[in-house]
């Protein structure tokens, strides 16, 4: 019982370092500032929405005038066979009134303005999807890196200590004058331009490692361990990347603005009325200030506008044309990356074939060598080098099952897909 719970122990520390990939996504989505202007985009949209509806309402002004002129009307009948007074009307006039309109008719204007302006708001998440979705690519591609670095340099490692061995072995055989100086020479230039590879491996983990704190600010160094996502994959029955969805809605919107513009020419109909205090009214013959209203219906259309409108439509037009052609470039574009990854899976597939029956062989060269060394027919170098090469077959065949998940999860996030 102790000793599990000292192997338990031990293993406490490995599991709190270990890192996934839906956490790092999750981290850089976190910090990923794009994120909060969806809050505000919501925010936007409905203020907008509320702005367009609102035409709807009847609209409410007070006015108010006052008029000074050089003279006021007179009438003159000439002369009648009865007296008449007529008020002298004032040479100055004013007015105050409340004033009412209510469209009735707007050619289908307010509605189509409302789903301009949802569309707007449809684009703007999609342009901060496409945006998220850059990232978890650059995340995803960092974090396999990151992994297939580390496997490299275990590989190298072994690859170094073998070199080593062969070293030893070949210096004890040129003291014994069985070869001479060139070969150690040439072992040691292998092991010079191994340690170059793997000064370099070593710093492009490091490049890498910076790269992703920078993006989901987390602490991670060279000792923290990554899990390899192995999750089912569901992958979308077509591609569904944001930015085909936001050229499809760029597409929607102009066209909705060509309907817009065509929505010009049709009549408009609207309800007005106002009630007003001032002198003189409508009766012209009253010398006070009263009271008087009026409502009606107004229609105006036009008629004729030299095309104005219907040039704006072709231009509408002309450009959902040309953002459908963009569309369809940009499927086809990411339709050969699909492939191109899924020839990249299945290549990768056959590799692992081959490296498994490499593994299986050395397996059973290892087994020999080890009842050899029982045997005391080889050395104990002669089997670790054939134990390293072993080691080193498993290695490989580790990094190629790396490079399927990660080409996997590549090219899940290239059809628009999500873990």
């Amino acid at each position: 019982m102790k000793h599990y719970t000292l192997l338990i122990l031990l293993l406490i520390p490995l599991w709190l370092s270990s890192i996934t990939l839906p956490e790092c996504l999750e981290q850089g989505d976190s910090h990923f500032t794009v994120n909060a202007n969806t809050e505000i985009y919501n925010e936007l949209n409905f203020k907008s929405d509320q702005a367009i509806k609102s035409r709807w309402y009847p609209q409410f002004n007070i006015s108010g005038n006052y008029n000074d002129q050089s003279e006021s009307t007179e009438i003159d009948l000439g002369e009648l066979p009865f007296a008449v007074d007529f008020p002298r009307q004032e040479t100055n006039s004013y007015s105050l009134s409340l004033e009412m309109q209510q469209v009735l008719y707007d050619g289908g204007n307010i509605s189509r303005q409302r789903k301009l302006s949802d569309l707007q708001y449809q684009s703007r998440i999609q342009e901060s999807e496409a945006e998220k979705l850059q990232r978890h690519l650059l995340i995803t591609s960092l974090y396999y890196q990151i992994m297939l670095s580390q496997s490299l340099q275990q590989i190298l490692n072994l690859h170094k200590d073998n070199l080593a061995a062969e070293l030893r072995k070949v210096s004890a055989e040129i003291e014994a004058g069985v070869l001479d100086s060139n070969n150690s020479l040439l072992i040691q230039e292998q092991l010079w331009k191994l340690a170059e590879e793997i000064t370099g491996v070593n710093y492009r983990l490091r490049e890498y490692l910076s790269k992703l704190n920078r993006l989901t600010e987390l602490s991670l160094d060279e000792n923290c361990q990554f899990e390899n996502y192995q999750a089912e994959l569901f992958f979308p029955d077509e591609i569904i990347r944001p930015e085909l969805q936001n050229l499809n809605i760029l597409t929607q919107m102009e066209l909705t603005q060509s309907r817009i513009a065509g929505s010009g020419l049709l009549p408009r109909l609207a309800f007005n009325a106002s009630y007003s205090w001032g002198n003189p009214g409508y009766d012209i013959f009253s010398d006070k200030a009263h009271t008087y209203y009026r409502a009606g219906i107004n229609l105006s259309w036009q008629l004729w506008d030299w095309r104005v409108h219907h040039r704006e439509q072709a231009i509408h037009w002309k450009q959902a044309q040309a953002l459908q052609n963009s569309q369809t470039d940009k499927k086809e574009m990411i339709e050969l990356t699909v492939l191109e990854k899924e020839n990249e899976i299945n290549k990768l597939i056959e590799n692992l074939k081959i490296q498994t029956e490499r593994r299986d062989l050395l397996q059973q060269i290892v087994e020999n060598y080890q009842q050899k060394l029982e045997a005391g027919m080889i050395s104990a170098e002669d089997y670790l080098q054939q134990s390293n090469k072993l080691r080193e077959i498993e290695l490989e065949q580790s990094a190629t099952e790396l490079q399927v998940s990660f080409q996997k999860v590549m090219q899940l996030f290239i059809m628009g897909g999500e873990l």
